[in-house]
């Protein structure tokens, strides 16, 4: 007769085979549909890539984006933005606008889950279709400001004209946004949109943050006309304004507004002060050169470090100061940052 532990120990070998077995059932399963999605995935992008090249039937591609699952629509979408021009995803996505799946986006943007609207929101604008864009219009207007701030970034993507006008009309729906995604919702705008931004700059704009991006906006464009609206904001109230205005000029290498900038050295805060050293030692005006030696006694160290390194971008004569500071004068941080500038002057970087 077998012992009874003998007994258990079969038993429980057998249950542990069985449980193993399940598990390693399961794997290749999950492991199978895995590579399975993958190939779906890798087929429905090149047939969609080349319809989007003008090959393949529309009735095709609308059936296949039918046939085929939410998850798998959106993902190839995405995976295509970054292979495409803006033309051929133009003539894919107006294809595919009448989708179901892009009918569902549009129910689920009036829903209740704002979390769930904005995943809305950023999928419809993949799609340039009228129906995409009369719903990312309505959920801008509408809010939660998660929700329109989504919509009007697809918007910008799209380049639609009504919605840059809308944010200019409600300046205070996105005030409570970082200025850095205010700057980045007007450079989703596009190119196109730099004159009409430079425009609104010149006539001028009723809120502080907009105007402040708009001006960091211009400034990263290069847009050079813009530099006389840019730099009467050297003057403004507003410490953020004057800041980004002398940030601005200097991107723009505005050599005619040196003497707004030179004059901006003297600001009562540093801040100001700082960029507006930056920007001179950008623009490479040699006039510069005496206010921005005299800037590295101030008593802001941002302030000196700016001055001290544009004076080394400004050749001989910025070198020249450089070397009188740094041995006559009566100020030992002027004398140590001049040193430290012409010591960065005459490292040789590698080519």
């Amino acid at each position: 007769m077998p012992s009874p532990y003998l007994v258990l120990a079969l038993a429980c070998a057998l249950f542990g085979a069985g449980v193993l077995s399940v598990l390693g059932v399961a794997r290749f399963t999950e492991r199978h549909n895995r590579r399975l999605a993958r190939e779906r995935l890798v087929t429905l992008l090149e047939r969609w890539r080349r319809y989007a090249r003008m090959e393949g039937d529309r009735r095709a591609i609308r059936r296949q984006a039918h046939a085929c699952d939410p998850a798998l629509f959106w993902s190839t979408l995405e995976n295509l933005t970054l292979d495409l021009t803006r033309k051929e995803w133009r003539r894919l996505t107006f294809t595919l606008g009448r989708s179901r799946h892009v009918t569902d986006e549009r129910w689920v943007l009036r829903g209740d889950s704002p979390w769930r609207r904005e995943l809305a929101a950023r999928r419809l604008s993949l799609i340039h279709s009228p129906g995409a864009r009369r719903a990312l219009r309505r959920a801008m207007q509408d809010g939660p400001e998660l929700v329109a701030f989504a919509a009007a970034i697809g918007l910008a993507r799209q380049r639609d004209a009504w919605a840059l006008r809308w944010i200019f009309d409600h300046p205070y729906y996105f005030a409570t946004r970082p200025s850095r995604a205010r700057t980045a919702l007007l450079r989703a705008f596009g190119p196109g949109a730099t004159a009409a931004l430079a425009t609104k700059l010149a006539t001028g704009i009723s809120d502080v943050k907009l105007e402040r991006a708009v001006i960091e906006r211009l400034g990263a464009a290069g847009h050079l006309p813009a530099a006389p609206a840019i730099a009467m904001r050297l003057t403004s109230a507003a410490l953020e304004l004057r800041v980004a205005a002398a940030r601005a000029l200097g991107r723009l290498q505005a050599l005619d507004r040196v003497d707004a900038l030179m004059a901006a050295l003297r600001d009562e805060r540093w801040e100001v002060r700082a960029q507006a050293a930056h920007a001179l030692g950008r623009i490479g005006a040699s006039d510069a050169v005496p206010g921005l030696a005299a800037a590295l006694t101030d008593p802001s160290w941002w302030v000196r470090r700016h001055s001290a390194y544009a004076l080394a971008r400004l050749g001989a004569e910025g070198a020249a100061a450089l070397s009188a500071e740094a041995v006559v004068s009566p100020d030992r941080y002027a004398r140590d940052i001049a040193r430290e500038a012409l010591d960065g002057k005459r490292v040789k970087r590698p080519a």
